[in-house]
């Protein structure tokens, strides 16, 4: 894959969002981007900071009434959804969803126009700079992409290039903290797992339910495959099928 990396830095007043993170320099957003397209995408973004700047980020966020996707001088006219994920004194985690963009362009809508379908686009901002790391299959119409964001930012922002080349490191930890709840209910019996690191993930001992046909996300592994993130469903065993000793699952 190939990875396009830029800053766009933000002059204070420009946008609402971004005065909250150059007043609080502590406010760090980390966020994820999906479903990329002209007009529509998807992002969940964990933010870690002071009370006081995670309620201004979140006031901003659910209030229809504040457009800040834009990064032209045309605002984006859009059907928006927010929703607060978690939230406690130093950490919110708000999920967006904002489709039927128009008028107006957004860094998403712009790179949904250039780039591959598909294409993974991580964020972070911090005082005045969000950053962006997009990794793609291919970076031909990179070039147009670059071109639109210089020629278009509105006043009181600057696009600075990083870097383009090949991707080779990840580095990124948005969903580091993010845990699944627990399942209910009498459906499949789930090991602990004492290390999801490496090539391996280790099990103990788990009982199968009877007659079970569990695959996937409760199967007796999970998704606690090896660590290129593959997940594959397994079959029930037996009913008397247990994991006696510590075994290992292989990629």
């Amino acid at each position: 894959m190939r990875e396009f990396a830029f800053d766009i830095v933000y002059e204070t007043g420009a946008d609402p969002v971004m005065d909250v993170f150059i007043e609080h320099p502590t406010l760090v957003a980390e966020a994820l981007h999906g479903c990329v397209t002209e007009d529509r995408f998807w992002r969940i973004e964990r933010l870690i900071g002071p009370t006081a700047a995670l309620d201004a980020v979140e006031r901003l966020r659910l209030d229809e009434t504040v457009r800040t996707a834009s990064v032209t001088e045309t605002d984006c006219s859009a059907t928006r959804y927010h929703d607060v994920l978690e939230r406690s004194d130093d950490e919110r985690v708000i999920y967006s969803h904002v489709e039927n963009v128009e008028d107006g362009e957004s860094v998403q809508t712009l790179a949904g126009r250039y780039l591959p379908h598909g294409s993974l686009y991580c964020s972070t901002r911090r005082e005045n700079r969000h950053c962006w790391r997009i990794f793609m299959k291919s970076d031909e119409k990179v070039g147009l992409l670059y071109d639109a964001l210089g020629a278009n930012l509105r006043e009181g922002l600057s696009f600075h290039m990083g870097h383009l080349c090949d991707a080779e490191r990840w580095g990124h930890d948005s969903l580091g903290s993010i845990a699944l709840p627990r399942i209910s209910g009498p459906r499949c019996a789930r090991p602990s797992i004492t290390a999801t690191t490496g090539r391996h993930a280790r099990l103990r001992s788990t009982n199968w339910p009877r007659n079970s046909t569990c695959r996937g996300r409760h199967s007796p592994i999970g998704c606690a495959g090896p660590k290129n993130g593959s997940c594959r469903g397994i079959s029930a065993r037996p009913d008397n099928y247990s994991y006696s000793q510590v075994s290992s699952i292989r990629s």
